[in-house]
């Protein structure tokens, strides 16, 4: 039983220096734990704040707008309008000679499709303004349309079995196509008082 004290003794320093090295470990300043966990949450703060940026979603359009580029082509330059009314849209296309092209479709959230005889045009808006592909016979140009103020836009007339479009631009210009009743083109004629303005609902062409 005497030696029951040393034994004592030597398991009570081993309790000892176990807790210790557990209490060194816990509170090891040299354990990355904590410095992990704060990168990770860092990081996924990053990525909340990166997601949560301006939204790239397309621009809804107005009640009644219309747009006007003019496209570098050759042999000459393509004008481009169209006018949109609620969700239907009419886009005319020419060059003031020969090429014309009307083209019709809907037009919502911001996005645009419209197909006419041989030409398509896809758009999105943003910020007021059109950007898109026009495909004119097998030919697909870019474009960018700005919203335009009255009296640009698209106008027509019917004269003794002619059409005559015109595409009025921002600077007051004027640009057209007449199609004779035969189906032939030529450039249009001065704009006339009564011609039509033409909106995305518009059907008669």
């Amino acid at each position: 039983m005497k030696r029951a004290g040393p034994l004592l003794t030597l398991a009570a320093a081993a309790l000892l220096g176990g807790g210790l090295l557990i209490t060194d470990i816990v509170t090891d300043p040299t354990d990355d734990t904590a410095d992990r966990a704060a990168v990770t949450t860092s990081a996924g703060a990053a990525t909340t704040s990166a997601g949560s940026g301006p939204s790239a979603a397309p621009s809804a359009f107005p009640a009644q707008a219309d747009y006007v580029a003019v496209i570098p082509a050759q042999p000459r330059s393509i004008t481009l309008s169209i006018t949109v009314t609620g969700k239907q849209a009419v886009a005319y296309a020419c060059d003031g000679a020969s090429v014309e092209s009307w083209l019709r479709g809907a037009a919502d959230a911001g996005r645009m499709s419209l197909t006419g005889k041989n030409s398509e045009l896809q758009a999105t808006l943003k910020d007021n303004v059109l950007t898109g592909t026009l495909t004119l016979d097998n030919r697909a140009m870019d474009f960018t349309a700005p919203l335009v103020q009255a009296p640009a836009g698209i106008y027509y007339a019917r004269s003794n079995g002619a059409r005559d479009s015109w595409i009025v631009r921002p600077d007051g210009s004027v640009t057209g196509v007449r199609r004779q009743a035969d189906g032939t083109t030529a450039p249009a004629p001065t704009l006339a008082p009564d011609a039509r303005k033409v909106h995305g609902d518009d059907t008669d062409f």
